[in-house]
């Protein structure tokens, strides 16, 4: 999604407020905090007006999102436009009159503009594409907002009187970006096949390239225009660095271990706030744009957002999470949830052992995603991996001796096998090239995934289970599901079919189809569906269920179960969630759906019926996985709170002078 989505922080949470803060360069002290409201809400996307005496934010509450306006302060908060489901990326024009944003009010996502007093929302793009706003040009009543009218997304520029837009990217990649200062030319983030580089566009000339690596993200221009603060991981973490905007060095500003990411000049160009993993936990940093020694300004367990510099310099505003996910069992035969797993930090995707007596599960205790292990009965846990990279996408080997996962410890996204009870893992491939949606043949033998080796997009590739004899089975077959956090293969229990998620021609529902082939390789077959599939998971006796969503749904999601012929749906509301499994004998389907507007975890007879919901709380349950026996569901449980936060920094920046 081109609009920057990192500052969006999660889902309605059971208690949340919107509060100020002043703190000081040692941390928060929560005895400043002053409670403005208290509701079940979310905050997003702060921003100061033009005369820095308002606050413009996204709030969502009751699963609707809406504009509002308060003082600086947070005092007298007040909706402006229509709720909708999806509303994001609040700004101000320059002229501080009008507040434009992207929302789903009308179908996919178009800019709207309404008056920062109120009143109706003015829909500017229309069409059956998705639309992002991105930036005001300064001095003006122009924007540039995303399209992926094309294809790939692209920047537009429209004015508020105007009714035709105008086209000012058209290289092939995702695009997102921000107008210098003076409103001369425009910085732009482009994906394209896995790189990401930042460019320099003025409007009528060829577009300059910054910067070449294929891991850099647009951040911010300094005041003056000179400079563009971007992140990069070409060093296997995040961390900030600056450029010169007319071309020229890079110079490196953070160098941890830990993620640095969300650079924001202040004011007067001295100093670039951040968003840091440092110390195992997500705290708002500054550190001068000349170079030096890096500044903590929040000393918190929740993690901060990106923040905005207020307009004169003296505090930092941003969102502040401290959401807590957890591992949770519980029995089909009625008794009370049980808590596995506890903490400050995340745990998630969790995965029973094949003897069922362990959960195997990833956790960011130590600041980054590592594995663990605790057993399914409860006691200590245990961890497997202590890298300072991230560790995903783990599974257990079919006979529960190993584990196997992605990490990027060796530069590029490898798969990597380590012994169950922990020791060194072993990377599988000495390639260069990305590889991913790593799943085990159901003999464990055989590893499927995909790569770009050889071809221009992802194919599937086998291999055994020790990395050896890996063999292409596509031809530049464009596998991934695409904007969604699955796995593009899924391998039958017999080991004699792949399902696999491809990117469709023409761009047809999301531009996701699920293809079959023989798991030696061979022709590709098409499930035929009026819309977008991905495979999740087959069933002892051979049936698949997919995730899917229609052309008239893009943004709701329903299981399906595939028996041959079309796809039938599982329930009649949307499962709205990226996890639906099989119970062990093939008779239940564990997955999600809604009840009195709060998601649950149910089962549903795989030959249709109504659910039975399993837990009822506000919690968000997610990445379930049956014990082996079918009596037991081990899942993460995830409640939340949001605030909306300022941080007084003039103290940190005197101290900083001295």
């Amino acid at each position: 999604m081109p609009f920057n989505s990192s500052l969006i922080l999660g889902v309605v949470g059971p208690a949340s407020m919107l509060a100020v803060l002043s703190g000081c360069a040692s941390g928060e002290d929560a005895s400043s905090r002053t409670v403005l409201g208290a509701e079940e809400a979310t905050y997003s996307d702060p921003q100061y007006s033009p005369d820095g005496t308002r606050l413009a934010y996204v709030k969502s509450a009751r699963n609707l999102q809406a504009v509002y306006v308060s003082g600086s302060d947070g005092s007298q908060p007040t909706r402006i436009g229509t709720e909708a489901p999806f509303v994001a990326l609040a700004r101000w024009s320059p002229d501080g009159k009008l507040i434009a944003y992207s929302a789903d009010l009308l179908g996919p996502p178009d800019v709207f503009l309404v008056d920062a007093a109120g009143g109706e929302p003015r829909r500017m793009t229309t069409g059956f594409t998705q639309a992002y706003f991105e930036s005001w040009r300064p001095g003006t009543a122009e924007f540039l907002y995303a399209d992926n009218k094309s294809g790939d997304f692209e920047l537009y520029s429209l004015s508020v009187t105007a009714e035709q837009a105008t086209q000012v990217t058209s290289i092939p990649g995702d695009e997102s970006g921000d107008w210098s200062p003076d409103g001369t030319q425009f910085a732009s983030s482009r994906s394209n096949r896995g790189r990401s580089t930042v460019w320099v566009t003025r409007p009528g000339e060829e577009p300059r390239q910054l910067t070449k690596d294929g891991y850099e993200t647009f951040g911010d221009w300094s005041p003056d225009g000179s400079l563009i603060a971007y992140t990069t991981t070409v060093t296997g973490r995040a961390d900030v660095w600056v450029v010169p905007a007319s071309g020229g060095e890079a110079r490196q500003l953070t160098n941890d271990f830990r993620a640095d990411w969300g650079p924001r000049f202040s004011p007067d160009g001295k100093w670039l706030s951040y968003v840091s993993q440092r110390g195992g936990q997500q705290d708002i940093w500054i550190v001068p744009v000349v170079g030096g020694e890096s500044i903590r300004v929040t000393d918190d367990p929740g993690e901060e957002g990106i923040p905005q510099w207020s307009r004169d310099g003296t505090a930092l505003t941003f969102t502040y999470n401290d959401q807590h996910s957890h591992i949770w069992a519980i029995s089909l035969d009625g008794d009370a949830p049980r808590q596995l797993t506890n903490g400050t930090k995340d745990e998630h995707s969790a995965l029973v052992s094949p003897d069922g007596s362990q959960v195997l599960y990833v956790s960011h205790a130590g600041g980054n995603a590592d594995l663990f292990v605790v057993p399914i009965a409860g006691g200590t846990p245990t961890p497997l991996t202590t890298e300072s990279t991230d560790e995903n996408r783990a599974s257990w080997s079919p006979d529960g001796t190993k584990i196997l996962f992605h990490s990027r410890r060796a530069g590029t996204t490898s798969i990597f096998v380590m012994p169950a009870t922990g020791g060194a893992a072993t990377k599988l491939l000495a390639w260069t090239e990305h590889q991913g949606d790593a799943i085990w043949s159901p003999d464990g033998s055989q590893i499927a995934f995909t790569s770009a080796r050889e071809s221009e997009n992802l194919d599937v590739w086998v291999m055994g289970a020790d990395g050896s004899s890996p063999r292409r089975l596509t031809t530049n077959a464009n596998v991934g599901a695409v904007g969604l956090n699955l796995g593009a293969i899924a391998w039958s229990r017999d080991g004699r079919t792949l399902a696999i998620a491809q990117r469709a021609a023409g761009g047809e529902g999301a531009g996701i189809a699920t293809v079959t082939m023989p798991a030696s390789g061979g022709e590709l077959t098409r499930i035929p569906f009026d819309g977008a599939l991905a495979p999740l998971e087959w069933s002892k006796s051979g049936d698949l269920v997919m995730l899917g969503f229609g052309r008239n749904s893009p943004t709701r999601f329903d299981a399906f179960v595939y028996r041959g012929g079309r796809p039938e749906r599982l329930l009649a509301q949307p499962t709205d969630d990226f996890c639906v499994k099989w119970s062990p004998d093939g008779s239940m389907i564990a997955c999600r759906a809604v009840r009195d507007g709060q998601t649950e975890l149910v089962i549903v007879p795989a030959a249709g019926g109504e659910p039975r919901f399993l837990t009822n709380s506000f919690a968000d349950e997610q990445d379930w996985d049956w014990t082996p026996d079918g009596k037991t569901i081990v899942y993460t449980a995830s409640e939340e709170r949001n605030q909306l936060v300022t941080v007084r920094v003039t103290s940190i920046l005197n101290a900083a002078m001295k």
